[in-house]
């Protein structure tokens, strides 16, 4: 007889093949494996690969701001990654307990889990390897899996619950980088943005919608005057306003993206139930980007903010993750509620080119390129 242990295994075996083909069921798997791990996090990532490198990170329970700052900047800092490194643990099917790296004390006294794990209570670790730094045909990647600093700790049988999964994993995920690579990339970009409370929606040069994050999808969702058209564009109540998408649109795409360093003006959204009124900013994307296969210069990424409760940026998540200066503070606090540079110069009594140079800072330090990007980043980084 089946204990209910031995069901969940099956039915997660199953749902890890079903991945191969389908990569963004990779965080509902996540969530599953936690569940059968007795565990509150996990993430299926390429353990020395950012995503600026060709990575991917899939994870479940874990807060975006925490994974946003872990790409950014704390990868060096990971006690656990630097030993198993000095350990050469990095090899397939291998299976290691956090305290076999470092001792669960020395681990609270680290950096990561003062300055960052903290904020997720990511305090004791279970990971395995699927494909060690010696695979011919795919970049190391790991799974790993979290309990807080008041759980238990892993044990022995943990690992052979999660050895017994890892060679499922190997083979979804073997038949994922020899078909279907570009996919993993997108999927793992797209999950991403359904981790940011603000909607984010992926237009191409038809302004038919591509991609709309979860955010996005319980707005069009509640018709609170905004929605889709059956053409799958964006549509408002107000004929006027609906004009306007369709000019800045317009004009959004045909910018030259190097010489439009902010966004095209904003629109307000009246929101039928009487609520404080959608603010939509538009940016364009670059030819090439995370969110599709196949390369276009026309994109645009549009995203929704609720004026009815502002995002707020954490001053000390900008100045220790990314080393931004308090003018460069005051700068991205700006870019979420100003969209064109004239309104910058404006709010920050600033010169147009002061404004560009330390736009090019930011970019800089944040290790991205373009106005979507820091969108996503700012977003990341919002409190409540």
């Amino acid at each position: 007889m089946q204990t209910t242990s031995d069901m969940q295994y099956l039915e997660l075996v199953g749902e890890i093949y079903d991945a191969a083909l389908k990569p963004e069921k990779w965080p509902e798997i996540l969530q599953k494996l936690g569940q059968f791990m007795q565990s509150s996090k996990a993430v299926l990532f390429t353990n020395l690969h950012l995503p600026s490198q060709g990575g991917f990170y899939f994870t479940w329970g874990i807060p975006q701001a925490v994974t946003q700052q872990y790409v950014d900047h704390y990868q060096p800092h990971d006690v656990w990654t630097q030993v198993g490194i000095q350990k050469e643990i990095f090899y397939e099917g291998k299976v290691t307990l956090g305290t076999e790296l470092v001792p669960h004390q020395q681990f609270l006294e680290s950096k990561i889990w003062r300055e960052l794990l903290v904020q997720a209570d990511m305090a004791r670790l279970c990971t395995g390897v699927v494909f060690g730094i010696d695979n011919q045909y795919a970049m190391p990647v790991g799974v790993s899996l979290f309990r807080g600093v008041n759980d238990p700790s892993f044990d022995e049988q943990d690992r052979q619950k999660l050895q017994r999964l890892l060679r499922h994993f190997s083979r979804a995920l073997g038949v994922m980088f020899q078909l279907r690579d570009a996919d993993l990339q997108i999927a793992a970009s797209r999950t991403a943005l359904d981790g940011l409370r603000s909607g984010v929606i992926l237009l191409n040069a038809n302004s038919e919608i591509l991609l709309a994050n979860q955010a996005a999808q319980r707005i069009l969702q509640s018709q609170d005057g905004l929605t889709t058209s059956e053409k799958n564009t964006l549509t408002t109540n107000c004929a006027e306003t609906q004009s306007a998408i369709e000019q800045i649109l317009q004009t959004c795409l045909q910018h030259d993206l190097m010489e439009v360093p902010h966004f095209s003006q904003s629109i307000a959204i009246n929101r039928t139930s009487g609520k404080a009124a959608y603010k939509l900013f538009f940016s364009r994307l670059p030819e090439h980007h995370d969110f599709v296969a196949v390369p276009s210069t026309h994109h645009a990424m549009l995203f929704i903010t609720d004026t009815e409760q502002p995002l707020k940026l954490s001053v000390e998540l900008l100045k220790t993750t990314y080393g931004l200066t308090d003018a460069e503070v005051k700068l991205a606090q700006q870019c979420l509620v100003n969209d064109s540079m004239p309104a910058l110069t404006t709010a920050l009594n600033l010169s147009e080119n002061t404004i560009k140079t330390q736009l090019a800072s930011i970019y800089q330090k944040c290790g991205i390129h373009h106005r979507a990007e820091l969108m996503k980043v700012l977003m990341a980084l919002a409190t409540d």
